[in-house]
């Protein structure tokens, strides 16, 4: 049996691989990828035709997979031969039918943060959410004075430049992100599990054996189980390349925002721009590859690493110069001591040889929780951070994270 096994898995495998020869066939060959530091990283001194020129590249994506629906119903629904009834609208809890998806298309998941100055950042919030909402987006979370909104990628252009004319910019970024690979490697490790699960129920109905047929069923559940996770991971990167992410603080008038006047000495000027809400600084160094956590799908390793979890948990690694040159308590320390002061709490810890400092967001009912981990190996800063949107998604992830950052990097 073990020879019929072994017959099985080699089969599947070699179909995988056409499979995947096929698939990178029919991409496209003009990728499109928003990494460069000077292209991705926008701090106030905006170019407005480069930035029309971005968000004006990817202008449709396909809609996220609906909880409960199935992998054949959802590739179905975004095939290039489905039939459109918009172009890459929906919402946040769609089945994905009805929107077109041309081969050229890149699914690319824009991310957008702006800072204001505002007489009533209370008013902001609310202005931020009702924009976003009237334009099929939703409200991922909310504070007094910051709100994050999912908006469909075709009308994310428009919400950007509305969010950026309610108050006086004093900071803002734009980044985006191709996970048109990364959706494509997930459907092909789901057509891989379910290959194999059809040719272990066919070994099943052929086994007479009863400690023959206990094994292939333990193969059964596990792959069935392997599924579900890579169908939520598909899931998840629907919703990145259907939805982007917007996030707008407000800070009063009157406030004097000591981040944002600061001077800073050259090497540490980096630290002024981490954020829960912003990526450029994971654009700026180079590729730090972590392990994927249980529960987040990694949207693209080729350049930058980054992964999200279904429900707004993320990770983003990178490796900056160690210039000037300290060790990790060194860097950590000069972190808290520009950061902390702007957050309820600062925590200080050591995971795997990083030294990890845990901020948690002032004044909120749920507040996020923002760590940033560093690490020196060599000429290299190793920066880690990961956001949790809440306490829940803190008590689901840290072990997953805590594991990720305790094992090899690259």
């Amino acid at each position: 049996m073990s020879r019929h096994l072994l017959t099985l898995m080699l089969s599947v495998l070699f179909c995988v691989w056409v499979t995947a020869c096929a698939k990178r066939a029919e991409a496209p060959s003009e990728a499109y990828y928003g990494y460069a530091a000077e292209v991705a990283a926008d701090y106030g001194g905006a170019d407005e035709s480069y930035e029309r020129e971005e968000l004006s590249r990817s202008r449709s994506a396909p809609a996220p997979m609906a909880p409960g629906s199935s992998s054949a119903s959802y590739k179905a629904s975004t095939s290039p031969t489905a039939s459109s009834g918009g172009e890459g609208k929906g919402n946040s809890g769609g089945s994905g039918s009805g929107v077109t998806v041309p081969k050229s298309t890149r699914m690319v998941f824009y991310t957008g943060y702006a800072q204001l100055r505002v007489t009533r950042p209370e008013e902001l919030v609310d202005a931020v959410a009702k924009a976003a909402e009237a334009r099929g987006g939703f409200v991922e979370r909310r504070s007094l004075s910051t709100i994050t909104v999912r908006v469909p990628v075709a009308q994310f252009e428009d919400a950007w430049r509305e969010a950026l004319g309610l108050g006086e910019v004093m900071s803002k970024s734009l980044t985006a992100q191709d996970v048109t690979e990364a959706f494509q490697d997930v459907e092909l490790r789901l057509a891989a599990h379910q290959a194999m699960l059809v040719r272990y129920q066919e070994l099943l109905a052929k086994t007479t054996e009863e400690q023959e047929k206990l094994r292939i069923l333990r193969e059964i559940q596990r792959l069935s189980e392997e599924i579900d996770l890579i169908e939520s991971q598909l899931r998840t990167l629907g919703s990145l390349a259907a939805f982007s992410r917007l996030t707008v603080e407000g800070v009063p008038r009157q406030a004097l925002v000591e981040r944002a006047v600061r001077e800073e000495i050259e090497g540490f000027d980096f630290i002024q721009r981490l954020s829960p809400f912003r990526a450029d600084v994971n654009y700026e160094g180079e590729l730090l590859k972590l392990a994927v956590p249980v529960g987040f799908v990694a949207l693209n390793d080729r350049e930058h690493f980054s992964a999200e979890s279904a429900d707004g948990a993320i990770l983003r690694a990178t490796k900056l110069d160690n210039e000037p040159a300290g060790d990790s308590a060194f860097w950590i320390a000069a972190i808290q001591d520009r950061l902390a002061s702007e957050f309820a709490s600062a925590e200080r810890s050591e995971i795997g040889g990083f030294q990890v400092l845990r901020l948690v967001e002032p004044g909120a009912d749920d507040p996020y929780r923002y760590l940033i981990a560093v690490r020196v190996e060599g000429k290299h800063l190793q920066l880690v951070e990961i956001v949790y949107p809440g306490a829940a998604q803190e008590e689901r992830y840290s072990a997953a994270v805590r594991a990720a950052l305790a094992g090899e990097v690259g």
